[in-house]
């Protein structure tokens, strides 16, 4: 009976590689001369996406930007002790399929290659933007993010890995936002 017991709590606090963590929903607006033309042009390269994305939670250095890739050395004190791990990121956009009246695209960004303290607890997170012409030039957009839990996921580092990508979001939605917007 304590073996079945044992067997139960091990399966029940388990990660299985696949399981998702989803963020809180958020929304903005935006307005640009030729929106939807400025949106392709993010999906088409997002590296300007990137060289805009200003990290928030850790100190970073070393920061390089090709491409749709992004890498740095990231530091951040977790229980009074400064962990560095390497960031690396690969940025992919594109549109995905929605209801008639929005038009809808998903940023990935993949973190394979990261350090472990990453890639084991967080392996990508991704972010579902549906925006709806509210006038000429005009769009306000909801945003719908989703983290997908690393093999080794839990105990004490993977709520804090969570966090950490979690305080990521905003800084991404602002520059896209921030893209959308250059130059007006």
């Amino acid at each position: 009976m304590k073996r079945l017991i044992a067997l139960c709590i091990l399966f029940s606090t388990q990660v299985f590689a696949g399981d998702y963590i989803d963020l809180p929903v958020t929304t903005f607006e935006s307005k640009a001369e030729g929106i939807y033309d400025r949106i392709n042009d993010i999906i088409n390269n997002p590296e300007p996406v990137l060289v805009r994305y200003k990290p928030v939670g850790m100190k970073i250095k070393d920061k390089v930007i090709n491409q749709n890739q992004i890498q740095f050395w990231a530091t951040k004190e977790v229980l009074g002790i400064s962990k560095t791990v390497l960031y690396k990121g690969t940025l992919d956009i594109s549109y995905v399929d929605s209801q008639p009246a929005q038009k809808c695209f998903k940023a990935f960004l993949d973190f394979n290659g990261s350090g472990d303290l990453i890639i084991e607890n967080i392996e990508n997170l991704e972010m579902v933007f549906c925006t709806k012409e509210k006038g000429p030039d005009h769009l306000s957009a909801t945003v719908k993010s989703k983290m997908k839990k690393g093999q080794g996921y839990g105990g004490v580092i993977g709520p804090i890995a969570k966090n950490l990508i979690a305080d990521q979001v905003a800084p991404i939605i602002t520059s896209i936002k921030e893209e959308i917007e250059k130059d007006n």
